[in-house]
C-alpha cells in the first residue's frame, strides 16, 4: 500500500479511529494529493508515514524543513515530520454519501461560532457589562479579514471582576458551560 501512494498523484483512504475528532470520524474517507513542502501551510491535515504507521493529522507548526503535527483529539504531538514523510494533503472528505473540502467546514463552524459570539455580546450589552474579547474569531476576523483555517472550541473574555457573579449568571442562564481545565498545565 505505501508502495502505492508513492507512484499516484491523487489518492483516497479510508480514516481509522478518532484522533482527528470532532473533525474526521472514523469510517470517512479522506482525498489526497502530493504537495510540495512550500504549500504546506499550519492547520492543514496531511498524511504522514512514520515507522511504517500511517496517519493523517493536522499542522500545527512549521519551522525550517521540519514539521509538527497532532491529532485534534490528541493530547500530545507526533513530534517532528520531515518532508520525506510526508505522503499528501487532504483536499476533500467523504462522509455518509457527503463530500465536502476542509475550508467547508472551517466556515461552517466560524459560522455558528459567531454566532453564539453574537449572543454572549447581545446578554452583556443588554447587562451593562463591559468586556473585551481577548482572542478567537473576534480577532481573526478583524486582523485577518477572513475565517480562519481551524476550528474553534473556546472564547476568553474579559470581564470586571466586580461584574464575574452576574457575567457566570448570565451565561449559566444561557446554558454555557465551564470548561473542564483539568489537563491545563500550570
Amino acid at each position: 500500500m505505501i508502495n502505492y501512494f508513492s507512484k499516484t498523484k491523487r489518492f483516497y483512504i479510508k480514516v481509522e479511529g478518532n484522533s482527528m475528532l470532532p473533525f474526521l470520524y472514523d469510517g470517512d474517507i479522506i482525498y489526497l494529493g502530493k504537495t510540495s513542502f512550500l504549500k504546506i501551510k499550519t492547520n492543514d491535515l496531511i498524511l504522514v508515514r512514520r515507522n511504517n504507521r500511517i496517519f493523517a493529522h493536522r499542522v500545527i507548526y512549521i519551522r525550517n524543513n521540519i514539521l509538527f503535527t497532532k491529532g485534534d483529539n490528541n493530547l500530545i504531538s507526533d513530534g517532528r515530520i520531515r518532508f520525506s514523510q510526508i505522503i499528501g494533503k487532504v483536499y476533500k472528505i467523504k462522509r455518509d454519501e457527503k463530500e465536502f473540502r476542509p475550508e467547508d467546514v472551517y466556515l461552517l463552524q466560524s459560522i455558528h461560532y459567531f454566532q453564539e459570539i453574537l449572543k454572549i455580546k447581545q446578554y452583556f450589552d443588554q447587562a451593562g457589562i463591559d468586556y473585551v474579547f481577548l482572542k478567537g474569531l473576534p480577532l481573526h476576523l478583524y486582523f485577518e479579514k477572513s475565517y480562519p483555517k481551524r476550528i474553534y472550541l473556546d472564547c476568553d473574555i474579559l470581564v470586571n471582576k466586580m461584574d464575574w457573579q452576574k457575567v457566570d449568571a448570565i451565561l449559566r442562564d444561557a446554558e454555557y458551560h465551564k470548561a473542564d481545565n483539568s489537563l491545563t498545565l500550570g
